[in-house]
């Protein structure tokens, strides 16, 4: 997600928690945001709360990571001239 988001120029800023980037995902780019949340409520479960994630819960991350690529896609600004 991190990678996917600094292509648009949105970073994570050293010392902000994912809560605090993800509240900063919801205000910048609102049409992923559903899709961050539940990338970041994954990675802190198994980052901090040290669980595994089940097959289940892969899956539906696996769709959100797929789903965040292809609406920041359709949200990018356009760049360049149309062919």
């Amino acid at each position: 997600m991190l990678f996917e988001l600094s292509r648009s120029d949105l970073f994570k800023n050293a010392g902000e928690t994912p809560y605090e980037f993800l509240i900063r995902i919801e205000k910048n780019m609102p049409e992923i945001a559903a899709e961050a949340r539940v990338i970041t409520e994954s990675f802190c479960e198994v980052k901090y709360a040290e669980t595994a994630l089940g097959p289940e819960n892969m899956r539906i991350l696996r769709i959100c990571v797929e789903i965040l690529k292809q609406k920041k896609k359709k949200s990018a600004p356009f760049i360049g001239r149309p062919s």
